[in-house]
């Protein structure tokens, strides 16, 4: 009888069930958007004063980089990598700019913002890609994401991270870290739709699979000549998304010109950089600092790079950072074996002994997270929403956790995607694996190119490890809550 009557009553009320999704669809995406704009107002009110700046000791290099003639190879090569002094060259005519205020946080000379000519166009312009960047990274996840709470926990999770003062105070600095962090967080957002495009239905993801591809090269040239670390992001890109072609193999004539093309420009791309990064010498100067400091101090490195022809003397090795052997005679046989060999052998020891690196790493782990905050400068509570920052330390933890716990969430999501082997899990672990394999890059890299000012130079791994608790958190409790899987792309 009862089940009878259940049936009954459960016909005519399964009618309401489409239109109850629909309203509660409606209503997490009206929140959504909601959301959004209130952050981006939020954003745009909170810092001031607008196109104030503050310049550091590498400022000055930049702007010299810039002099130089934009479409020659001496702008290539020049000391600084080409993007940044490029973006000054486009945003106004060099001689408008004048440094003003320069910040030595070592030296204890911070201060506070300043009006300086010609840079409040690069600030202004810094803020603008931020706030575009990790808006487009927070729509992303959320439109991508199934479950409404889910959603909407990304989407504030996202903005609170790239909002908040400790992302937000780099904008103000005249130097790579802000377009750095901000064009990274854009380049996942168009890996996760590449991802989605790639293993979805043919009909919908040609012509999206070019504006991606398209973008992503755009993106990634700036963002590789922006700072040289990030040049690796390209190898370990491609590397991964060979895999994902695997997984898309059957389609794989869909996107197979645009795939090309792009594997060859990023080829290309790689290429152009290795090669004038040699010639540039720009790696000088950290290849000082890096022997000085971890090398000259152990017999046993020595001997290393004395097998393959590195002159040595007992004042030589007593040097511990770069200025001694900068001022040296640059026809010295030191500084001459340094410039013709030292980036082959010094890269040579570190692939032939990994666990100096890691041995390295390990021992300042604790030091290189003990900060999330930038040191240059200092801001009034009418400034910044001061309240923000305590609530954000949560979000930029400073212990080294986050390697941990992205890790665990990469290997959940991972034997998710083995267990089920829907579409919507595999993408979701592809991402996460990239994700994860790219922050690690970042922070290994930072911290092995140079060992002076290792805090600053580890932010490109620090920060997206940071960010990916929250994203990975989020990705795996969608794939957990939610009761479907996708059986089609989109």
């Amino acid at each position: 009888m009862m089940s009878t009557l259940t049936r009954f009553f459960s016909k005519p009320l399964s009618i309401f069930k489409p239109i109850s999704s629909r309203i509660l669809n409606w209503i997490v995406l009206t929140a959504g958007l909601i959301m959004l704009a209130a952050f981006i107002i939020f954003r745009l009110t909170s810092y001031g004063p607008w196109g104030a700046s503050m310049s550091t000791l590498d400022t000055d290099s930049y702007l010299v980089a810039a002099r130089i003639p934009t479409f020659s190879y001496e702008f290539l090569t020049s000391l600084r990598s080409p993007s940044y002094p490029l973006l000054f060259q486009v945003l106004g005519p060099v001689d408008q700019y004048k440094i003003t205020k320069v910040s030595q946080p070592y030296s204890h000379a911070e201060g506070q913002l300043v009006k300086q000519p010609g840079f409040d166009r690069v600030v202004n312009f810094q803020v603008w890609v931020s706030v575009f960047c990790w808006s487009i990274l927070s729509l992303v996840l959320f439109l991508r994401l199934r479950n409404g709470w889910v959603r909407l926990f990304a989407m504030a999770s996202v903005l609170f991270f790239g909002f908040s003062p400790q992302m937000a105070d780099w904008d103000s600095l005249i130097m790579t870290e802000s377009l750095s962090f901000s064009l990274f967080a854009l380049l996942l957002a168009l890996m996760i739709e590449l991802a989605f495009s790639m293993l979805g239905n043919p009909p919908r993801r040609r012509l999206r699979v070019w504006l991606i591809l398209t973008s992503t090269t755009l993106i990634t040239v700036f963002w590789v000549f922006l700072r040289d670390t990030n040049v690796y992001f390209i190898p370990v890109t491609l590397i991964l998304i060979a895999g994902l072609l695997i997984l898309s193999l059957r389609r794989l004539k869909e996107v197979i010109l645009p795939l090309v093309l792009f594997f060859a420009l990023m080829i290309g791309a790689y290429a152009v950089q290795q090669v004038t990064f040699r010639a540039s010498e720009r790696w000088l100067l950290p290849f000082y600092n890096n022997v000085t400091r971890g090398i000259f101090p152990f017999p046993m490195r020595v001997a290393y790079f004395q097998k393959y022809g590195m002159p040595v003397s007992d004042t030589i090795l007593s040097y511990r950072g770069s200025q001694p052997l900068e001022a040296m005679d640059p026809s010295s046989d030191f500084v001459v074996w340094a410039r013709q060999n030292g980036l082959t052998v010094y890269s040579r020891f570190i692939v032939e002994h990994p666990g100096y690196i890691a041995l390295s790493l390990w021992e300042d782990m604790d030091s290189l997270w003990s900060t999330n905050v930038q040191p240059y400068f200092f801001q009034s509570g009418s400034e910044r929403p001061s309240w923000l920052v305590l609530f954000a330390n949560y979000l930029h933890p400073v212990v080294p956790l986050p390697i941990l716990l992205d890790g665990l969430l990469t290997l959940v999501l991972l034997y998710v995607a083995f267990q089920h082997r829907d579409r919507e899990t595999l993408i979701w672990a592809w991402v996460a694996l990239w994700f994860y394999a790219i922050s690690m890059a970042l922070l290994v890299l930072g911290y092995a190119g140079e060992m002076r000012s290792v805090l600053r130079h580890v932010m490109g791994g620090v920060v997206p490890l940071r960010m990916g608790i929250w994203i990975l958190l989020a990705i795996t409790a969608d794939l957990l809550l939610s009761p479907r899987r996708m059986s089609a792309g989109s």
